[in-house]
């Protein structure tokens, strides 16, 4: 502990006037600090015009000097201050004084500036001799407490020089017996140094071999013949663990049982190793590295070994493993009991590390030629073309050419090009950018964008239209999958000349059937007129054959009139423009009931309807299907049997199915299709009357609507015939 005492001045403010440096100091401020009231005092009249109070500036200046640097930097700062105001700012400007109000105010500046100085240096001595006395009292106060700690401290070394002295005698005694064992020590260390010498020796021989070992494990992924490396490794490892290692073998898992994929040691193996049973395959479900020194100990597990030799006395076994899963095992047997050390323990498991990395390579490699066997399997059996090609651009960015890397067989067979990998298609198709600059431009988009697009296209150099989707792999390439469809674009061509050739005959057959039962008309007025002439004024000289040759003339005629009208009919449903609307059916209903009132009420028929739909619809013609449903529901009645009409109608998807079903006679199920023909007939004109033309109407008109129409029936059972019509016309 120290004796020493605290300086009493130290930690207290500078003593006034301690020295010629602060005086120095003091004058310096003092200049610095009058410049700098001199500056302000300059800036204060360019900004505000004349100022009356000469020394503004110059007051807090002189104070403030002496208060930090004391009462003669306080008084050189007067004095300098004074000068500064004369030269400056007192008129005439420079030296010497023109007024006495100048005089008064430099003098009074002058004794207020040295009063203030001494004033200042007075309270700075003040304070210095407070303060130094405080620090006085407060050192004798810390000597008087340091005083009688050194008392205590001085009584309490007495004590410890006695329990010293003891434990002297006590350390001699223990030197003695520190000499013994520095002896004993010094024997260990010699033979610490020789084990040291001898673990070093075979920490550089492993070194060596591991480094060895990575070679071969490098060569291996160099070469990529993983599986001849493998076993090299093996071959390896069983050298480096010396004498002490009678075998080396890789598992891997597979199912329920260890798959031997290399060895080294053993002239004959079995192929498979049940996991289950084996410290083997308990290493390797546990996933961490084990030894047995003796095998004899754990005989509830099998250690493999070649069959007709002794078994393995003590094995070493560390899992490889795929990310953090188990997945084989690398053993190291040894044919006689042995402690394993740690570092055969590393060895082990940077063995089974590095078998690992192969195995699964070997794993990966086998399931990348599985992959590319599948895909080139499908990529050359398509049926479509396809070619993999690469994009080609010129310095402005935009397509020049492309590359085929790759095509199919389907696409040698499709576009009739032979060997065309590797070559640009300027060369495989000369003038194809010239002729279709849209193509080029397609598969630019793809290409760069990595979107899909699918187009048709005519080739002109190859003579064939092609359906191409195009799709990108990679930037800037993209791959083309085609089908040649020359054929169906020539069918549709053809479909579409023969559409327009059916379309215009059919205009020009409606056209003749309106232009023909128009003028039809007026001939058969006249013959029907002249017949009647014929029988009012000469039926008296017919005979009764006359008579009946008249009357045949007049019926014939009169059905021919009806055919005409019904075939005007028929060619104006064709003829007049459709006009859909919203179409409430039950009113179309009661509007065709009522337009057939009078065969209702002559048969005693009865025309229900269920709760019918609203439908997008022309109602004039929907009106003549449901009058001609119903008219012949009432003409085909069975003998005897009140006719009965039911119409209902049920939503299905995108439609409505309507039905319209009756009592009648019925109608034959292989005649189902023929009832809707134009003029057939399933009965003579003399059973039921009628032109055989209104179901035509109804077929056509149901048809207009974008519907279908058919009946349903069996002879005596009545008949269902169902139409139906779509959302949207």
């Amino acid at each position: 502990m120290s004796n020493s005492v605290k300086d009493p001045a130290a930690g207290l403010p500078p003593k006034p006037h301690d020295g010629w440096r602060a005086s120095l100091w003091g004058f310096g401020l003092a200049i610095v600090v009058v410049a700098a009231a001199a500056v302000l005092r300059w800036w204060l009249e360019r900004t505000f015009g004349h100022l009356d109070a000469t020394f503004v500036t110059f007051y807090p200046a002189v104070l403030l000097v002496a208060m930090i640097a004391g009462g003669w930097a306080g008084i050189f700062a007067t004095l300098l201050a004074a000068v500064a105001a004369d030269y400056f700012f007192l008129p005439p400007f420079g030296f010497g004084v023109a007024s006495t109000g100048s005089i008064v105010s430099l003098a009074t500046f002058t004794c207020t500036g040295v009063l203030l100085s001494v004033v200042m240096e007075r309270l700075r001595r003040a304070r210095w001799d407070q303060a130094f006395g405080a620090a006085m009292e407060l050192e004798a106060q810390e000597l008087a407490a340091k005083n009688a700690l050194l008392a205590q401290q001085a009584d309490e070394l007495a004590r410890q020089s006695e329990e010293l002295t003891q434990q002297g005698e006590e350390m001699a005694q223990q030197n003695e017996e520190m000499s013994q064992q520095g002896e004993e020590l010094a024997q260990q260390n010699e033979e610490l140094q020789v084990q040291s010498e001898e673990i070093h020796a075979l920490n550089t021989e492993l070194a060596a071999r591991e480094g060895m070992l990575q070679k071969l494990v490098d060569a291996a992924r160099l070469s990529g013949d993983e599986g001849k490396v493998l076993n090299e490794i093996c071959v390896t490892a069983l050298e480096m663990f010396g004498p002490a290692a009678l075998a080396v073998v890789a598992f891997e898992g597979q199912g329920e049982q260890l798959l031997v994929r290399a060895q080294a040691g053993l002239s004959e193996h079995p192929d498979r190793w049940p996991i289950e049973g084996s410290f083997e395959g308990l290493v390797m479900c546990e996933g961490r590295t084990a030894c047995l020194q003796d095998t004899a100990l754990r005989p509830d597990l099998a250690v493999m070994g070649a069959p007709g030799q002794p078994s393995p006395q003590a094995v070493l076994a560390a899992p490889m493993r795929e990310g953090h899963e188990p997945f084989g095992v690398v053993a190291v047997y040894s044919g006689q009991k042995q402690e394993w050390t740690t570092e055969q323990f590393r060895l082990a498991e940077w063995l089974a590390g590095q078998c690992g990395h192969i195995v699964e390579t070997l794993r990966l490699q086998a399931a990348l030629r599985q992959s590319e066997q599948h895909y080139r399997s499908l990529f050359e059996n398509m049926i479509e073309g396809c070619a993999y090609c690469q994009m080609i651009l010129d310095d402005q960015g935009r397509p020049a050419d492309f590359v085929y890397l790759d095509v199919n067989n389907a696409f040698y067979q499709l576009t009739g090009l032979k060997d065309v990998v590797g070559q640009p298609v300027s060369q495989v198709i000369p003038g194809l950018k010239e002729l279709h600059p849209d193509l080029f431009d397609a598969y630019a988009r793809v290409a760069s964008t990595g979107r899909p697009e699918s187009f048709e296209i005519e080739l002109k150099a190859l003579q064939a239209w092609l359906s191409v989707k195009a799709y990108s792999s990679q930037k800037g390439c993209f791959v083309a999958v085609f089908d040649n469809i020359t054929d169906r674009k020539r069918a549709d061509s053809d479909l579409r000349r023969t559409i327009d050739d059916l379309g215009r005959s059919n205009k020009e057959l409606e056209q003749f059937a309106y232009v023909a039962s128009h003028d039809l008309q007026e001939p058969l007025r006249m013959v029907e007129g002249f017949l009647g002439l014929l029988v009012e004024r000469c039926g008296g000289a017919l005979d009764e054959d006359g008579r009946q040759y008249v009357d045949f003339a007049v019926q014939g005629s009169k059905r021919m009139s009806q055919l005409v009208y019904s075939l005007l009919e028929y060619s104006r449903v064709q003829r007049r423009s459709l006009k859909c609307k919203a179409t409430p059916m039950a009113d179309v209903l009661r509007q065709a009931t009522a337009n057939c009132h009078a065969s209702i009420a002559e048969s005693g028929a009865t025309v229900t309807g269920d709760d019918l739909p609203t439908v997008m619809g022309d109602g004039t013609q929907l009106l003549q299907v449901f009058q001609n449903l119903i008219g012949n529901a009432i003409k085909f009645r069975r003998d005897g049997v009140r006719p009965e009409v039911s119409v209902s109608a049920r939503r299905e998807k995108d439609h409505w199915l309507f039905c319209v079903r009756d009592n009648g006679i019925g109608i034959p199920a292989d005649q189902a299709d023929r009832v809707f023909l134009i003029f057939q007939r399933l009965h003579t004109q003399d059973q039921y009357p009628g032109a055989g033309i209104g179901l035509s109407i109804c077929k056509k008109i149901v048809e207009r609507h974008g519907g279908r129409i058919w009946v349903e029936s069996q002879v005596g059972e009545g008949a269902a015939f169902y139409f139906t019509i779509p959302d949207y016309v």
